[in-house]
Parts: structure tokens; C-alpha cells; sequence
């Protein structure tokens, strides 16, 4: 099986310079673009394929690290069913470690990518204050993306489609006005 994003589609931001927040992971491919594209720092979340993520983003000397939890409403435990793209869309018996959304994003980045297959519904639970923690967020949304651009106009971002992936499954990008 061959595994291709149009990683430079989907995240083509300025990232000189920056700590960037990497919710979902996978393999490591995404914190190593983000760092050969010159991020200062990379904190990567990758509750299932975290070894391979923590080995590629260290043979590729990226500065960061890989967390190998998953990120949700809570700190804790929660049980998701492997589904490859829809992993953490469905309760299953594979269980994750989490961290709490909003602590996350508390402590601050100025890019945050989440492509986390349902974790970013959290986003509209967070308050503004949480939110304005971070200055660009690129999301990976299943589902309907209204709520999404609402949500974050009234925080006080702008937000454009990037990418239609699947009929339900687009890639957005958040600025702060």
C-alpha cells in the first residue's frame, strides 16, 4: 500500500521560525515536512503509530518531540476502533492515552495542524481565550464544516477551504484576523 498526501497542498504555510503544534501524526511525515521547512519546533501527538513517529522525526534530527497520546475532550483514557482514515471516529477496544484539548493548545504554538480522524470536534468546545492560543490552525474536518467556520469567526478567525479530500472530508485553514 502507498501512503501519499499532497503534504504541500494541504499545509503550505510559513512555518520559519515557529512552534508548531502536530495533532495526529502518523508516521512522522508531517513533523518532518513541518521542520525541513524550517519550524523551530515541532510537538508532534500520535497515540498509535508513535513509535515509527518518534523514530522518523529522530533520524531526521527535528527538534520536538513525539507524544505518543492522543488528544480529546479529556485527560485520560479512551477506547477507539482502528480504521485507518477513521481511526478516533468510533469507540472501539484499542485504548489511547489522551491529554486534555484545551491544555494543550494553553500552552501555546503558532501553527497547530489536526489531523487527528475526529479529535478535532473538540475545537468547538474550546473557548476563544483557549483558541487564541495558537495563530494558524490547518484542520483535517469529517463532517459538515459549518459549525467549524462559525466557531472560529466568532473567535476571530478567518477561515478557507484548502482541500476537499472526500465528500465529507475537507482540509480547512484558520488565521487570526
Amino acid at each position: 500500500m502507498l501512503l501519499y498526501e499532497d503534504l504541500t497542498t494541504m499545509y503550505d504555510i510559513n512555518v520559519k521560525n515557529r512552534d508548531v503544534l502536530d495533532i495526529g501524526a502518523f508516521i512522522g511525515d508531517t513533523p518532518v515536512w513541518f521542520y525541513k521547512r524550517g519550524a523551530r519546533r515541532v510537538t508532534a501527538y500520535e497515540p498509535v503509530y508513535y513509535d515509527i513517529c518518534r523514530r522518523n522525526m529522530e533520524v531526521n534530527n527535528v527538534t520536538g518531540e513525539c507524544i505518543g497520546k492522543g488528544v480529546w475532550g479529556w485527560q485520560g483514557r479512551v477506547g477507539v476502533t482502528l480504521m485507518g482514515t477513521l481511526t478516533g471516529d468510533r469507540p472501539g477496544d484499542f485504548p489511547i492515552e489522551v491529554e486534555d484539548f484545551a491544555e494543550v493548545l494553553s500552552r501555546g504554538y503558532d501553527v497547530a495542524k489536526l489531523d487527528c480522524e475526529g479529535c478535532e470536534w473538540w475545537l468547538l468546545t474550546a473557548p476563544c481565550a483557549v483558541l487564541k492560543n495558537v495563530d494558524i490552525y490547518i484542520v483535517e474536518i469529517h463532517g459538515s464544516i459549518l459549525p467549524f467556520m462559525d466557531k472560529m469567526r466568532s473567535c476571530g478567525y478567518e477561515g478557507h477551504v484548502v482541500k476537499k479530500l472526500k465528500e465529507y472530508v475537507t482540509v480547512m485553514r484558520f488565521n487570526r484576523d
